[in-house]
C-alpha cells in the first residue's frame, strides 16, 4: 500500500465531488484503501470488474488514499452516504449476477457486488479482539461508505459473496430494517456450474480462510451449499425472501422490487427487464442469454 494518511486528513479530503469508496482491506496491517470513483456508475456484475474498468477508463490516473482501519469507528466517515435499500444473498450460481446487472440498468440504482472489503472484514474480526459494539460500528460504516454516491442514485443494493449468508444474523442485526433475499438453485445444477469454473471462495488458497472465519470444516462443495441453505431457512420470508433460480425472469422483477420497497416507473422497469435477454457473465450485452 501507499503512504498512510491520518484520519483527520482523510476527513478533510471528503468534500463535495469526492467519492471515496473502500477498495480493499489489509488485514495484516489494519489498513483500508479508498478509491475516488468520481461519477462512475457500476454496471458490471462484480466489484473487481468495476475497478478494472474504472482503471482502464482513467488510464490508471486515479485518486486513492490509505488510512488506518479504525477510521470506521468514526461516524464522520459515512456522513452523506446512501443507506442500503436491499441485500442480495445467494448459494452461488443462482442468478444473483443476473439480478445485479438487471438492477444496474437503472441509473438510480447504486450496486456493490461481492466487494473484497465485505469479505475480508470477517477475517479482520476473527484476528482482532473487538467488542460486539465495535464490530457492529465498523461493519455498519463499511457498508455505508460503500454506498458513497451522488444525487443520481436513490437506491443502494449490496450483493454479498455466497458464504456471507453464514453471517446473516450479524448483518441483519446491524441493518434490521433492510430487506433481503436469498437466491437458491438445485444443488446439482450449482455443482455442475462449479465444475466449469470454481468460485473464488472455493479455490484451494481460500480453504483456511473459510475455516477460520466461518467455521467451515469441510472442503466438500455440496456440504457447504447445504450449510448455506440451512442458514437461510432459519429466517422468515419477510426477513429473507427466497428466490428460486428457475423462477427468475422479467415477470418476477416487480415482486423483487416490491420486497425491496422500490418504486420504478414504466420506463425504468422496462429498461431493467431488458437485461434478462442477455448472458449475465458477459459485459455490455454482447451475448444473448441461453438457458441451456
Amino acid at each position: 500500500m501507499t503512504e498512510v494518511i491520518t484520519n483527520e486528513m482523510f476527513f478533510r479530503k471528503l468534500k463535495p465531488g469526492k467519492r471515496y469508496i473502500p477498495l480493499l482491506i489489509d488485514v495484516q496491517e489494519n489498513k483500508i484503501k479508498w478509491l475516488d470513483f468520481e461519477q462512475y456508475h457500476f454496471y458490471e456484475g462484480f466489484f473487481h470488474k468495476s475497478i478494472n474498468l474504472f482503471f482502464a477508463l482513467k488510464k490508471e490516473q486515479v485518486d486513492y488514499v490509505v488510512t488506518e482501519l479504525d477510521i470506521l469507528l468514526d461516524d464522520r466517515v459515512s456522513e452523506g452516504c446512501l443507506y442500503p435499500t436491499g441485500f442480495i444473498f445467494h448459494a452461488g450460481r443462482s442468478g444473483s449476477t443476473l439480478l445485479v446487472k438487471v438492477l444496474s440498468r437503472s441509473g438510480k440504482n447504486h450496486i456493490i457486488s461481492e466487494a473484497e472489503p465485505l469479505n475480508s472484514i470477517w477475517q479482520y474480526f476473527a484476528a482482532n479482539k473487538l467488542t460486539d459494539s465495535d464490530k457492529r460500528k465498523i461493519f455498519t460504516n463499511l457498508v455505508l461508505t460503500l454506498g458513497r454516491s451522488d444525487n443520481r442514485h436513490k437506491n443502494y443494493f449490496i450483493k454479498f459473496t455466497s458464504f456471507n449468508i453464514l453471517f446473516f444474523q450479524f448483518i441483519h442485526h446491524a441493518f434490521p430494517d433492510v430487506a433481503a433475499i436469498f437466491m437458491r438453485r438445485d444443488i446439482d445444477e450449482i455443482l455442475k456450474s462449479f465444475g466449469k469454473k470454481l468460485p473464488g471462495w472455493l479455490q484451494s488458497e481460500n480453504a483456511s480462510f473459510l475455516k477460520t472465519i466461518a467455521t467451515i470444516i469441510t472442503d466438500d462443495p455440496r456440504t457447504m451449499i447445504q450449510c448455506f441453505f440451512e442458514e437461510a431457512s432459519k429466517y422468515s420470508p419477510e426477513i429473507l425472501m427466497p428466490v428460486e433460480y428457475k423462477n427468475l425472469n422479467s415477470d418476477l422483477l416487480p415482486i423483487i422490487l416490491h420486497h425491496f420497497n422500490v418504486k420504478a416507473n414504466e420506463s425504468q422497469l422496462n429498461q431493467m427487464q431488458k437485461q434478462f435477454l442477455f448472458d449475465s457473465k458477459v459485459e455490455f450485452n454482447q451475448k444473448k442469454f441461453d438457458p441451456k
